[in-house]
C-alpha cells in the first residue's frame, strides 16, 4: 500500500506595507519586542530561529534574527538594536498580500508581469550579473528577479523588458523592505541570504537614479531606548534625557514611580550569599548614608535619612531585617535596588543587551554616557579613562599607596551563569572601581555596568 506523501506546510500569512511593515514586524520595532512575538508563536514561524551576530565585534555587523521556515531574515542596528531591513526569501513558503492586494499566494504567481500590473511603472533597476539578479525598486521596497545572463539588458538599456525572446517571463525571488528614502538614492541588487556577518557581500553594479516620490511617512516607532540618552554620573546616580528624569542615590520609591512608572519587575534579593568581595561596595554605602551625595544637577539630597517604612505590599521581612528589593525597568534596560528599610536607591545597574550574554532579550539596551566611555565601550577604552586594571598581587591588595583610587582595580572576579554545564565557559569578568563594577564579556564588551 502506497503511502501519502506528506502535506506541505501551510503558508504563512503575512501583509506587506512598503518602507513599514511586514507582518508584525515593524521597521524600527526593537529587538527585544521581535523575540517576544516569536516566543508567542513558536509554531507559525517554525522553529528554529536563528540568531547571527558577530561575536567578537558585536557593534561592526548588523544582528540577524533568521527565520528558515518562512523564509524571513530580519536585520538589526547593532547599536540601536532596531529593526533596518526585512528580507522574504522563499515566497513558496509565505501567503504574501501587498496592503490587502495578492503578492505571492498558491493561485497567484508573483511574475514580473503582474508586479508591474500590481504596483505600475517605476525607475530602471540593477542587474546583477554575479547573482544574476534583477533588483527593481519602488519606494520602501525592492523586488528582486532572477534572470540568466543570456537574458541580462544590454549595457545602456532603459529597463528590463517585461518578457523574454522566448515568452518567458520573471518570477519574483526576493522582497526587501526598508525605510523609503526621499533623496537621490543608489539602486543595489539584494544579497543572498545572510550566513555570517563576517561574510561580505559581492561588488555590486549601480547605476544613479531620479529621486522616488517618497510614501507618507510610517507611524513612528514606538517610544523606546533609541529616543533616550542617559548619562551615568559616579556617585550620584542618572539623568535620563530628554525627559530630564534624575534618578539619584537616596532617591525614595515614592520619587521614581513619579518620574519612571511602575516597574515592569520586582525582585526581592532575599540571596545575600557570603559577600566576600563586598567589602569596598559595602564601605562606599556607609559612607554615602553618612555624608549625603552632592546635588544631581539640581535634585537635591533629602535633608534627613527617613525613618523605616513599611515594605511594598509582597515584599518579605528576614529576622536580620527588611530585604533589599530590585525595579526592574527593561524597556530603559535599568535595574534599580531599594534599601528594604529606607525604600531608597542604594545600586544601580545598566543593561547593553549585547548578544551572548545571560540576560540577552530581557532589557532593551540603554545607551549610556560615562565620562568619556558610552555604552559600545571595551575593556581598553576602560582601561584608558580609570587606568589599567593589574592582576599583581599589589593590585589585589587595593594597588600602591601613591595610586589614585579610581586606577587601584582588583583582580576581575569571574562569574558563570550556567555553572552546572561548564563553569568557565562565558564567564564574565567582574572589575571594579570607585563607585561602580564594569561586567565585560568575552569579547572585551560591557554587558553592564552597576553604580553605587
Amino acid at each position: 500500500m502506497r503511502q501519502a506523501s506528506p502535506a506541505p506546510p501551510r503558508r504563512l500569512r503575512i501583509d506587506l506595507a512598503p518602507g513599514q511593515r511586514a507582518g508584525p514586524f515593524v521597521l524600527g520595532q526593537s529587538l527585544v519586542r521581535t523575540l517576544a512575538i516569536l516566543r508567542q508563536h513558536p509554531k507559525r514561524y517554525r522553529a528554529p530561529i536563528e540568531l547571527k551576530y558577530d561575536p567578537d565585534e558585536p557593534f561592526r555587523h548588523d544582528v540577524i534574527v533568521h527565520l528558515p521556515g518562512p523564509g524571513l531574515c530580519l536585520r538589526y542596528d547593532a547599536a540601536t538594536q532596531t529593526l533596518v531591513q526585512i528580507e522574504l526569501y522563499r515566497l513558496d513558503r509565505l501567503h504574501a498580500t501587498l496592503l490587502g492586494r495578492d503578492l505571492a499566494t498558491a493561485r497567484h504567481v508573483p511574475t514580473f508581469v503582474a508586479l508591474h500590473q500590481l504596483m505600475g511603472p517605476t525607475y530602471p533597476g540593477t542587474y546583477h550579473a554575479a547573482s544574476e539578479r534583477y533588483a527593481l525598486d519602488h519606494p520602501g521596497i525592492r523586488l528582486v528577479f532572477p534572470v540568466p545572463k543570456a537574458y541580462a539588458p544590454a549595457p545602456g538599456a532603459p529597463a528590463l523588458p517585461l518578457t523574454f525572446p522566448d515568452g518567458t517571463t520573471p518570477v519574483l525571488s526576493r522582497v526587501v523592505l526598508m525605510r523609503p528614502a526621499t533623496t537621490p538614492r543608489t539602486a543595489t541588487a539584494a544579497p543572498s541570504p545572510p550566513h555570517h556577518p563576517h561574510h561580505p557581500h559581492p561588488p555590486e553594479q549601480r547605476i544613479q537614479t531620479p529621486p522616488l516620490p517618497p510614501l507618507p511617512p510610517p507611524p513612528p516607532p514606538p517610544p523606546g531606548h533609541d529616543a533616550v540618552d542617559v548619562e551615568a554620573l559616579s556617585g550620584e546616580g542618572l539623568i535620563i534625557r530628554p525627559a530630564g528624569h534624575r534618578v539619584g542615590f537616596n532617591t525614595p520609591a515614592q520619587a521614581v514611580l513619579a518620574m519612571l512608572g511602575p516597574p515592569e519587575a520586582t525582585l526581592v534579593k532575599t540571596d545575600h550569599g557570603v559577600g566576600v568581595h563586598t567589602a569596598a561596595v559595602m564601605a562606599a554605602q556607609a559612607a554615602r548614608q553618612a555624608t549625603p551625595p552632592r546635588e544631581l544637577a539640581g535634585l537635591a539630597p533629602p535633608p534627613a535619612p527617613p525613618p523605616p517604612a513599611p515594605a511594598p505590599q509582597g515584599l518579605t521581612t528576614a529576622t536580620y531585617g527588611p530585604d533589599d528589593y530590585f525595579w526592574n525597568y527593561f524597556g530603559y534596560g535599568i535595574d534599580l535596588l531599594f534599601d528594604g528599610a529606607r525604600h531608597t536607591v542604594k545600586t544601580i545597574v545598566l543593561h547593553t543587551n549585547l548578544p551572548g550574554h545571560g540576560h540577552f532579550g530581557l532589557y532593551h539596551p540603554c545607551p549610556f554616557r560615562f565620562r568619556d566611555l558610552t555604552s559600545q565601550a571595551t575593556l581598553a577604552d576602560i582601561a584608558h579613562v580609570f587606568g589599567q586594571p593589574d592582576d599583581s598581587p599589589a593590585a589585589a591588595r587595593g594597588g600602591p599607596p601613591d595610586a589614585p583610587p579610581v586606577a587601584r582595580a582588583v583582580q576581575p572576579v569571574l562569574f558563570n551563569r550556567h555553572p552546572p554545564t561548564n563553569p568557565f565557559s562565558q564567564a564574565t569578568e567582574f572589575y571594579h572601581f570607585d563607585g561602580m563594577v564594569f561586567e565585560i564579556l568575552p569579547n572585551r564588551h560591557i554587558a553592564s555596568l552597576t553604580l553605587f
